[in-house]
């Protein structure tokens, strides 16, 4: 049984056996039925994913201002640079792609100053179920904050 010293109770209870501070449990209860990968994977996955989730994540609270909506900190220098590969699909001026509909426009800069944790994450994570948009995990927390910056200046509408 897995024992992480650091476990949130607020975790989606993908990894049985991992429940509050510390604690550790086999009980149903502490699984979610929509997470449950138990019947897939074996007691080591489990436990790798356990400390993927908990170790080799990036915590966005880190990078962004959440009252703000900004980023803690944001180069001048580099985030346009970073941007050049988003352009490729996305624009220039970020508005080659409009997530919702002509009368109610969303453009990556909509969503970089409305949700810029989403942004980040589907940044460097990719967006589930579209292959198209990769993730791009490599980007270090400095270029992800440049980025974000730099999106937060491309047109809203």
């Amino acid at each position: 049984m897995l024992t992480l010293p650091e476990a949130r109770a607020d975790y989606t209870g993908c990894a049985p056996g991992v429940k509050g501070k510390g604690e550790t449990t086999r009980t149903q209860d502490t699984i979610n039925p929509k997470h449950d990968f138990s019947p897939y994977s074996s007691q080591e996955d489990l436990e790798d994913l356990a400390l993927f989730l908990m170790y080799g994540t990036l915590d966005m609270r880190t990078l962004i201002d959440h009252k703000a909506k900004r980023p803690t900190r944001g180069g001048l220098t580099s985030r346009k640079a970073t941007y050049r590969v988003c352009a490729s699909c996305h624009g220039e001026d970020g508005r080659a792609i409009n997530f919702l509909t002509p009368d109610n426009p969303e453009y990556v800069g909509t969503l970089a100053n409305e949700n810029p944790q989403e942004v980040l994450h589907k940044i460097r994570n990719g967006q589930p179920g579209n292959f198209v948009m990769p993730g791009f995990s490599f980007l270090l927390p400095s270029q992800l904050q440049d980025l974000l910056a730099y999106l937060q200046t491309l047109p809203k509408e």
